[in-house]
C-alpha cells in the first residue's frame, strides 16, 4: 500500500498492489525450494484439491485454475516443451502458463469532487469508513473537502475499473503488464468491450519497473491485437482447458515482436 500516492486499499492494477510472494509447504513439496512461475489466486483450488486426492481430476476441469502442484513436488516443469502428464495444471504439451488475469471492478460509483459536493451526514461517514480517507475534520468529512481538494492524494475511482494481462516469459525475454481501463457506472462496459473502454495502458516491466512509462501509443498495431486478443480469451475462457490455452506460453507476445511504431 501507498505505491502511486494511493494511501488506502489495494485497488491498483500494478505490481506493487498484485503481486505477492506464495509459501507453500506439506506433503511432498520439495524442502527450501524456489519456483518461478506465474499462478494467481483462482490456481489455489485446483493446486489443493490435486495434493489432498492424490491427482484426482474429475473434480477441477470446470475451474478455471490450473494445479501447479506437479512443480511443487519437481515432477513437472514451468518451462515449454517439458512437464509431467498431470490433467489437472500442466499443459498436454509439458508447458506451463505465463500470464495471469486481473481484474477489479470499483467499489466506488462517485469519484472525490462528487463525494465533496453530494454527500452528508450517515452518508458521508458510510463512505469516508469503506474508502479509508486518511484524514477527516471533526464532523467526519475529509479534509481534502476543505482544502479544495488540492493537494490530496487520490482515492479509488469510478474509472478505475480495469482488466489485465501480466505477461512473464524469461524464455522469451517478455515481461509486459497490458491493462484497459473503464467506468463501473457503464454496464456495458462490464465485460471490458473494446469500444467501451475509456484508455489502455502497456509497460515493459524489465526497463520500466515502477510502470512509469506507458508505451501502448508507441506499439505495433500488430501488438495491440494480440495483447487485447488474450486479454479477452482469458476474461471469456471458462474450466481449465479453455483457460489454460488462454493463458499458456504461446509465444504471441514474444518481446521479439514488441516492435514499436516510429
Amino acid at each position: 500500500l501507498g505505491q502511486f500516492r494511493v494511501d488506502s486499499h489495494k485497488t491498483q492494477v500494478y505490481d506493487h498492489n498484485t503481486r505477492v510472494p506464495m509459501i507453500i509447504a506439506g506433503p511432498n513439496v520439495t524442502h527450501n525450494s524456489k519456483l518461478e512461475f506465474v499462478a494467481s489466486m483462482v490456481d489455489l483450488g485446483p493446486t489443493i484439491l490435486d495434493l489432498a486426492l492424490a491427482g484426482v481430476s474429475d473434480l477441477t476441469s470446470s475451474m478455471d485454475g490450473l494445479s501447479f502442484a506437479p512443480l511443487l513436488s519437481g515432477i513437472g516443469s514451468s518451462n515449454s516443451g517439458s512437464g509431467s502428464n498431470s490433467t489437472s495444471g500442466i499443459s498436454p504439451n509439458g508447458g506451463w502458463k505465463d500470464t495471469a488475469l486481473v481484474e477489479y471492478h470499483s467499489i466506488r460509483i462517485k469519484d472525490t469532487v462528487s463525494v465533496c459536493n453530494g454527500l452528508s451526514g450517515s452518508e458521508l461517514e458510510d463512505y469516508v469508513s469503506a474508502y479509508g480517507y486518511r484524514s477527516t475534520d471533526d464532523s467526519g468529512q475529509p479534509l481534502v473537502c476543505e482544502l479544495g481538494l488540492q493537494n490530496h492524494h487520490i482515492h479509488d475511482g469510478p474509472n478505475n475499473t480495469f482488466a489485465a494481462i501480466r505477461v512473464i516469459n524469461a524464455t522469451q525475454d517478455t515481461d509486459l503488464l497490458f491493462a484497459v481501463f473503464a467506468d463501473v457506472n457503464n454496464p456495458k462496459a462490464w465485460d471490458f468491450a473494446e469500444d467501451e473502454l475509456n484508455y489502455f495502458e502497456l509497460y515493459d516491466v524489465t526497463s520500466d519497473y515502477y510502470m512509469q512509462n506507458n508505451i501502448y501509443p508507441k506499439a505495433s498495431e500488430a501488438m495491440k491485437k494480440a495483447l487485447m486478443a488474450r486479454l479477452q480469451a482469458a476474461l471469456r475462457c471458462k474450466g481449465r482447458s479453455q483457460c489454460h490455452n488462454a493463458l499458456e506460453n504461446n509465444g504471441a507476445l514474444n518481446a521479439k515482436r514488441f516492435d514499436q511504431e516510429p
